[in-house]
Formats: C-alpha cells, sequence, structure tokens
C-alpha cells in the first residue's frame, strides 16, 4: 500500500484546522476573562473611591461631637481608621499599581499626601470648633480630589470595557477567517475531491470509463481518485478488449447462426424433395455467398458412372482446370471418400503440360459427395490465395455435401422404390389376369374347341351344342364380371383408405346391386396391417364368396365377419339361403377353384359348409406377415 506523509493526511489538517480554532477559542476566552476581571476591580475601585467621599463627610460631621461623647469618639476613629485602610491599603492601591497609568499614580499619591498631611492629623487631634470651618473646606477640597480619582478610575474601566470589545471584534473577524479558510480547506480537499470520485464512480455504473478524479494533492482522497483512475485505464482497456472479443463472438455466432440456418433450410428443402423436385444450384449460390469464395462447381454423376450427368456451377468467368475441358473426370468420381484441400488448379487454355500453371493461380478444395458406399460426384470450391478458407466454412460445406449426398441418395431409392412398386404392381396385375382372365378365356378356347369338334360330327348333337353354348355364355359373363372386379379392386386402394376401406365400399356396391338382400360387416380387424398383395387378393376372396352368396344362396341376409386369434385371421361369410347341397363343388365350380387359388397364394385355409339352421358359410384362415414378423401376444376378439 502506498505510504501517505503525516502531515499530508486529511486526518492531520482537519484536526489542525480544529486544534487553530479550538486555540483561538480559548485565547479568546482567557483574555475576555482577565480583561473582565480587570474590569470587576475596576468597578469595585470606583465603589471604594466613592465610599471614601461619604466617610470623609461622615467624620466631619462627628468631629463635633467627639469631644462630648465617647461613642462618638470611637465612631470617629473607626471611621478614620476605615478611611486609611482603603486608602493606602486596599483594594485601590492595588488597582493603582496595576494600572500602570502615570497619571492615576500621581494623583493617588496626591489624594494620599493630602490624606496623611492635612486631613488625617487635624481629625485625629480633634480640632475645636473655631476651626471646624476651614477643617470643612479641606475636606471638600479632599473630596474633590477623590471624585477626581473616581473619575480616574472610571476611565481605567472604560479602557478596559474597550479592549473586552476591541478583543471580542477581533476573535469575531479571526474566527470567521478561520472558518472561512476552514470552508474554503473542506471545499478544495474534500468537497470536490469527493464530488468528483462521486461522479466518477457513477461514470462507472454507466459504463464510462473516460472520467477522471483529480489527484494534484497528496492525502488519502488523492490516493483514492489515482487509484480510481488507474482502475478506469485498466477497466477501459478491459472494456474495450471484451467489446472486441465479444464482437467478434458475435460475429462468430452470426456466421453460425447463418450456416445453421442455411443447413436447417436445405435440410427441409431436402425433405421436401418427394413432392418437389429441389433445384441444387441457388443453393450452391447461398454457399458460394456464405464463405465468400470465388466460386463453387458441383459435378452430379449416377454411382459408378465416369461421366457426370449435370455440372452445376456459380460463376461462368471461371476457367476450368484442363482435365475438366476433355471431360477427364474418372479420377475424381472415382476417389475414395473424403477430401483433397489445398491444391492449385491447373486451368490452362493453351494445351501446354498439365503440370504448368496460370500466372494467377487459384486454390481449390475438392468434396466427394460419397454416402452409402455410392459416389454421387465432386464438390469443388475454388478461392483466391488472399483467402482463408477456414476450419468453419469447411466443417459448411462438409455438411453441405453430406445432405446433399444424402439428398442424391434419396431420390436414387426412391427411384428404386418407385420401380420395384411398379413392377410389384405390375406383377400383381399379371397375377390377377392370370388367375381370372386368363383361366376364364382359356376355359372358353376349350369349350370352343369342343364346340367345334361337336360342328364337325354328323348328325350334330344339338343338346350338347346348346350346352357348350350355354357354358360359352356363362364364361363369358364370368370373365367380364371379373374384368368388372378388377377394374373395381384396383381402384380401391388408390384413395389411401386402405383395405377397410375398400371392404365396407365393396359392401355398399353389393348393397345398391341387390337391394332385396342385407348385408352386415363385422370387422374386427382394422388396426391389422396388411400388404399390398394381401389386400387385394384378401378383398377378390371376400368379394367371390359375396357373389356366390347373392346368385346361389336364395336367402336374405349376408354377414360378413373378421376376427383376430393371436396371429390368425378368421374371415367368415355366411348367409341364411338354402346352403350347399349334396356337391358344393358343382355351385359355380370355377369361382370356387379362384378362391382356392387365391388361399394358397396366401398360405391359408379355405373351407366350405352348411350353417347349422339354414344356409352356408364360407370360411377362411390365414396369418398376416405382419403379425407373423412381429410375433404379437394373443389378444381376444373381445378385446378388439
Amino acid at each position: 500500500m502506498q505510504s501517505i506523509p503525516f502531515r499530508h493526511r486529511l486526518l492531520f489538517q482537519v484536526g489542525s484546522l480544529l486544534l487553530m480554532m479550538a486555540a483561538l477559542s480559548l485565547l479568546i476566552l482567557f483574555s475576555s476573562y482577565i480583561i473582565l476581571e480587570n474590569t470587576d476591580e475596576d468597578a469595585q475601585a470606583i465603589n471604594l473611591s466613592g465610599s471614601l467621599r461619604m466617610l470623609s463627610f461622615q467624620s466631619l460631621a462627628l468631629l463635633p461631637l467627639a469631644p462630648q461623647s465617647e461613642s462618638q469618639r470611637q465612631a470617629l476613629e473607626e471611621k478614620l481608621s476605615l478611611i486609611d485602610e482603603r486608602l493606602n491599603h486596599g483594594l485601590i492601591p492595588r488597582e493603582v499599581d496595576a494600572a500602570a497609568s502615570e497619571e492615576l499614580s500621581q494623583h493617588y499619591s496626591h489624594v494620599q499626601g493630602l490624606w496623611r498631611e492635612r486631613i488625617q492629623p487635624r481629625l485625629n487631634s480633634m480640632a475645636p470648633a473655631e476651626a471646624y470651618a476651614g477643617l470643612k473646606a479641606e475636606i471638600e477640597q479632599f473630596v474633590q480630589e477623590l471624585d477626581q480619582l473616581v473619575s480616574l478610575f472610571e476611565q481605567q474601566a472604560e479602557r478596559h470595557i474597550y479592549q473586552l470589545r476591541l478583543v471580542q471584534v477581533i476573535a469575531l473577524f479571526a474566527t470567521l477567517t478561520l472558518v472561512g479558510l476552514s470552508f474554503l480547506f473542506l471545499n478544495r480537499r474534500v468537497e470536490i475531491p469527493l464530488r468528483q470520485l462521486t461522479e466518477t464512480a457513477v461514470a462507472f455504473s454507466n459504463r464510462e470509463f473516460d472520467k477522471r478524479a483529480e489527484t494534484r494533492s497528496g492525502d488519502e482522497l488523492a490516493l483514492l481518485g489515482s487509484t480510481m483512475n488507474n482502475m478506469a485505464t485498466t477497466l477501459s482497456e478491459l472494456y474495450r478488449d471484451l467489446e472486441s472479443k465479444v464482437a467478434t463472438k458475435t460475429r462468430a455466432l452470426k456466421v453460425s447462426a447463418d450456416s445453421l440456418n442455411f443447413l436447417y433450410q436445405f435440410s427441409e428443402a431436402c425433405h421436401r424433395d418427394r413432392d418437389e423436385q429441389l433445384e441444387i444450384g441457388p443453393w450452391v449460390d447461398e454457399l458460394c455467398r456464405i464463405i465468400s469464395v470465388s466460386s463453387i462447381d458441383v459435378c452430379l454423376a449416377q454411382p459408378r458412372a465416369n461421366l457426370p450427368y449435370s455440372q452445376i456451377r456459380t460463376s461462368d468467368c471461371a476457367p476450368l482446370p484442363l482435365k475438366c475441358e476433355r471431360r477427364s473426370c474418372e479420377a475424381c468420381l472415382t476417389s475414395a471418400e473424403g477430401v483433397q484441400d489445398n491444391h492449385k488448379a491447373t486451368c490452362q487454355r493453351d494445351g501446354a503440360a498439365e503440370d504448368s500453371l496460370l500466372e494467377d493461380p487459384v486454390y481449390a478444395t475438392q468434396y466427394s459427395l460419397y454416402m452409402g458406399g455410392d459416389h454421387f460426384g465432386v464438390l469443388s470450391v475454388r478461392y483466391d490465395q488472399s483467402v482463408d478458407l477456414e476450419d468453419w466454412k469447411k466443417q459448411l460445406v462438409r455438411s453441405f455435401c453430406d445432405q446433399l449426398a444424402r439428398l442424391l441418395e434419396a431420390r436414387q431409392q426412391r427411384d428404386q422404390k418407385e420401380r420395384l412398386a411398379l413392377f410389384r404392381e405390375r406383377s400383381v396385375i399379371a397375377r390377377e389376369l392370370h388367375d381370372s382372365i386368363a383361366q376364364a378365356l382359356s376355359y372358353l378356347k376349350i369349350q370352343v374347341t369342343r364346340q367345334k369338334r361337336l360342328i364337325s360330327q354328323s348328325p350334330i348333337d344339338e343338346q350338347k351344342l346348346t350346352e357348350i353354348n350355354e357354358e360359352l355364355q356363362l364364361g363369358l359373363s364370368t370373365a367380364y364380371s371379373q374384368l368388372r372386379e378388377l377394374l373395381t379392386t384396383f381402384r380401391l386402394p388408390a384413395t389411401g383408405e386402405g383395405f377397410a376401406a375398400a371392404l365396407q365400399q365393396t359392401i355398399e356396391q353389393l348393397q345398391e346391386q341387390h337391394r332385396v338382400l342385407h348385408f352386415e360387416l363385422h370387422n374386427h380387424c382394422e388396426h391389422i396391417p396388411l400388404g399390398p398383395e394381401e389386400g387385394i387378393h384378401l378383398l377378390q376372396l371376400i368379394r367371390e364368396a359375396l357373389q356366390n352368396a347373392c346368385k346361389h344362396s336364395q336367402g336374405t341376409r349376408i354377414q360378413v365377419h373378421l376376427n383376430r386369434q393371436g396371429d390368425e385371421v378368421e374371415i367368415r361369410v355366411s348367409d341364411d339361403g338354402v346352403g350347399l347341397g349334396e356337391n358344393p363343388a358343382k355351385m359355380n365350380h370355377y369361382g370356387l377353384a379362384i378362391m382356392q387359388e387365391r388361399a394358397r397364394n396366401l398360405e391359408g385355409e379355405l373351407s366350405l359348409e352348411d350353417t347349422p339352421g339354414g344356409g352356408a358359410t364360407v370360411r377362411f384362415h390365414f396369418h398376416p406377415r405382419e403379425l407373423v414378423n412381429t410375433r404379437v401376444s394373443p389378444v381376444s376378439n373381445q378385446g378388439l
């Protein structure tokens, strides 16, 4: 801690002022006391001098009576003794000695001489009555001298009072001067520095570090001001440094925010790529703007291709490397996953050697669009020598390349899925045509062959020919009906509501076609996922069973039940008609064959049986693939 000399400390200086004021006050009090004490003795001397006049007249009055009476004599002696005591041995001589006044001393000596030499002897001798008149005149003269002595004592008292007033006036001005000096000292050495320190502290609280306190004096406040000034300088430098760091961090955060926002928006656009094809060019332009480089080139290629199918450039004026102009793309498109940093692009324009450079070479960094084992192209970042490709820029480009590679991979997978879906859809249509229309046409072909053979015979069996014609008519009707059902079935899944909605729509269509019948649907398997092939086969199977019930049951009520037992689904189509009869296989044997074929495709079991109480029931059991794969625990129908 910095040491302050004791004489410069505020405590010493303020204490000195207080000590001076106390000393001045004591001096004034002491001087006033002495003057007042002298003034009090002056008053006593005046009183005693005045009493001498009365005693002189009293002695003169007792003088004629003294010879006649002893008591009067004693009274006269007492008066004379008292006058002598007061005049020569009392307060009056001391006051004359203390007055140091030559006039007073001379007059007092004259009064003493007059008393000792003329008045006292004659009064002691008790002069006769004839001498009384002369003694009276002398006593009157003595009294006049005493009056003069009293006047001198009064003048002495007035001088003392004047001195007291003078001392008081001087003390007043001295006190005011000292108080003024004290206020001036306190203002300059205490109030002003404190105000400056307060203003500096307020400025500090408002983050204004340019304010400085005055430090000219060497006391504690000056030391405090100097300390605050040093602290202000340090804080100002620290604050400027912090502001610079905050500004740098703010710029970095803004860059990070812009980068994250760019990646987020590009990611959202990639997710929307399924609905609308994303245009990559504007995003490459935005990336070039964010990282502030000369240009960005993107070459997009199919996996395992040697040439790109598309090239995106942010600047058409920048020269391309010679290998790009020659379309020698094998090295870039077959490179392994990774980044090739800080190499000089050989951008020749005159066919010189490939290792020669331009006068102003352009630095480039290549990033491979590599995802899932496939190489989708290359992104090249080209920049001048003055540009520093910072780490955050490299990271941003890498992230963009990763998302772009995922987008291209998703497009490839989506195209593959669409091709597989189209292939599966065509396979389903082919199978459906084979299982229905193709078999119906084969059946019709057989009947036509029988008809030709029968016509070629002679004579012609008209009864068999009629039966064959009926079979042909029935086969054509069946084929037409199956074609309409297939068209209806293939259109149903387009609604996006799945098997349950298609089944409900089928029931409603049959209800409109057969208004005399009452259809009931009890579907307890709406929550079970079915594959496309499972849904089509199951829907066609139920439709075929319902068509048979409508044509052959002769009943009024048809019920469809879908129930689940564990990982098995049971479908029952029952009616209240005449039942199956003795040979159920002959009743629409062609439709029954198609139903059995669909049951085999679903790896299920199909059975026909009579319903107790009348009617027939088509029962089908199968295991949906989703339930088999997930091994769902058994759930009762009541819980569904």
